[in-house]
């Protein structure tokens, strides 16, 4: 009795951590990815009840796993991909602030050139 009341509350806890994890990553994500998201678990959901209907609790236990197996293989590559658009929205920001630093010095520079050669030639 107390070993299988160990279990399900193990199993509770995972499940808990695991809709945490779900829940986080829907925070991240855009729209578009998580409704994809929703369908991929409903899709499990379904291929589960139809599995439990047609075999035994073995396959559906196996089923499960793979299934879990997805949706931590799908999360993993959201984040993966939301981390390179990160990257690649930061580089591109980093090159248009260099440009325009660039710029600015080239402009600062004749001015000064300007000024100088100036003074030189007596126009100032």
């Amino acid at each position: 009795m107390d070993i299988t009341m160990g279990i399900t509350m193990d199993i509770i806890t995972i499940t808990d951590i695991t809709t945490d994890i779900i829940t986080t990553m829907g925070i991240i994500i855009t729209m578009d990815i998580t409704t994809t998201m929703a369908t991929i678990t409903t899709m499990a959901i379904i291929m589960g009840i139809i599995i439990t209907m047609a075999t035994t609790i073995i396959t559906v236990t196996i089923m499960d796993i793979i299934t879990v197996i997805i949706i931590i293989m799908v999360i993993i590559m959201v984040t993966i991909m939301v981390i390179i658009m990160d990257i690649i929205m930061a580089t591109t920001i980093n090159k248009e602030i260099n440009l325009s630093q660039g710029t600015i010095l080239k402009e600062k520079n004749i001015v000064l050139n300007d000024l100088y050669f100036g003074r030189l030639f007596g126009k100032y």
